[in-house]
Order: C-alpha cells, then structure tokens, then sequence
C-alpha cells in the first residue's frame, strides 16, 4: 500500500472546504488584533446534574430566544469544552503540556476554541479565543452582524438568535508530524470530543446548542482572524425558545 505525506490529509481539507481551495496552502487572514485578556469567572459546578439528565436533554436547537447569556454561562461552558485540568503526568510533563477534558493523541492538544458573542451579560459582541491555561478570553476582533454569522454558516437563519457560538479550530501541523496523514484522522476525533463536551454542558445549564459542520471556510478563518489554524466544528449555544423538545429541533415557519 502505498505512504503518502502529510500533504495528502492537507489536500483532503481544501478538497472539501466550502468552496475548494485546493490551490491554496493556508487561508490568509489579518493577524489577530489581541486586546487583552478578560478573566472569566469560576466555572459552575455541573455535578447537580447527572450526566444521564444532561444526555437526555441534549437536542439540536433551532429556536434560541436571542436572550442573554450570563459570563457563568459560558464560562461554565468553554471550561468543560477545553478547560486546563493542571499539568500531565508523565513523559510530556517536562514540556509544558496541559491536561484537558477530552483526550488528545499523543497529548499534543492541537485544538483552540474561538467564541463568536452576539448576546452575553458583560462581553461586548466581538470574536474572542478562549485561554484555558488563565481560564481567559482574548479579544480577536470586532461584531459580527448576527445575519453575517448565519450566512458564514451557510445561510442557517436561526444561527441569528444564538447568543454565542464556539468555533473548534486546529493546527494541524504537530500531529501530522507525529502520526504523518492518519494524524489529520486523531484531530478530528479530538474536535468531536470537545463539541460533545458543549453539547452536553449546554444541557446541564439548561441551554440549547446546535453542532455545526458547514461553513464558508475562508470566510469564518478571515472572521476569527486565523492564520495557522484552520476552522473544524462550529457549537451555537444560547436559551431555547420552547421547551417542547420535538419543536425546538425545527426552524421558526419551517424548513425552507
């Protein structure tokens, strides 16, 4: 069977971002314009809620009221997501490695998680890159149009009255060096741990989500600011509309 290199899994990114850019070795963006970092308060403890609760109440959400988020809220949220759990034992301790919530091959954490604000108590509607190591968040760049966000995201008109979304992105570079084009695999499994780790800590809020998996790749890069990572997985969270957890997998007016 033939090896290929680390340039395969790059190629079969491009090949199926929206649209294919298959010539185009990274998107480009404007560096991220940090504006310091804003500590976050102290997650909430989950533990009130059984994890068997939390699971039955997870539902793609598709009616969000638009109404406000607490900074609890969503710090509670990203530290589950992809919060530091203190240094790791062992072999990679020396170099600086962080545990985390989610397992990562070869520990080498590739992932971030960037926050799109629209409605949160206390954050100002910008983009944000979540720091677990301070439990921080650092602004990256201006608002975005609630409408901007949904055609982002291909046009999803509910996205418009999420009160956050989170958006996984990688560097894909540490683990293709590592484990060569079956690396790209680990990092992918890695993102889906962490979107579960939101789903279900929405839930135990109390709070929709919605996972998200189509999106214009060059523009949310550009958005975020990314140049080294690339986007992976989106996570729209906020309060539901309705309780009715047949109803609130459906659009307002339908599917068009």
């Amino acid at each position: 069977m033939a090896v290929h290199g680390p340039s395969s899994a790059w190629s079969f990114h491009t090949d199926t971002s929206y649209p294919p850019f298959a010539a185009v070795r990274r998107p480009e963006a404007e560096p991220p314009r940090d504006g310091g970092a804003l500590k976050l308060p102290p997650p909430r403890c989950l533990g009130d809620v059984s994890l068997t609760a939390a699971m039955a109440g997870r539902a793609s959400c598709r009616r969000f009221s638009g109404a406000p988020l607490s900074l609890e809220e969503v710090s509670s949220v990203l530290d589950a997501a992809y919060g530091g759990q203190g240094d790791l034992n062992g072999s990679r301790a020396d170099q600086g490695s962080a545990a985390r919530p989610v397992p990562s091959a070869g520990a080498r954490y590739p992932l971030e998680v960037h926050l799109i604000v629209s409605s949160v108590a206390g954050l100002e509607p910008r983009t944000y890159r979540y720091g677990p190591a301070r439990h921080c968040l650092v602004c990256t760049g201006g608002p975005i149009a609630p409408e901007a966000v949904g055609d982002m995201f291909l046009g999803q008109r509910y996205l418009t009255t999420a009160s956050a979304l989170a958006v996984v992105t990688a560097t894909l570079g540490p683990a293709l060096a590592r484990y060569g084009d079956r690396g790209y695999r680990y990092v992918l499994f890695e993102a889906g741990h962490v979107a579960q780790n939101l789903n279900l800590a929405s839930s135990a809020l109390g709070l929709g989500s919605l996972n998200l998996g189509g999106f214009w790749d060059r523009s949310l890069s550009a958005a975020l600011g990314l140049t080294e990572q690339v986007p992976l997985y989106g996570v729209a969270f906020g309060r539901a509309s309705t309780t009715d957890s047949q109803d609130v997998r459906e659009p307002v007016g339908g599917w068009a």
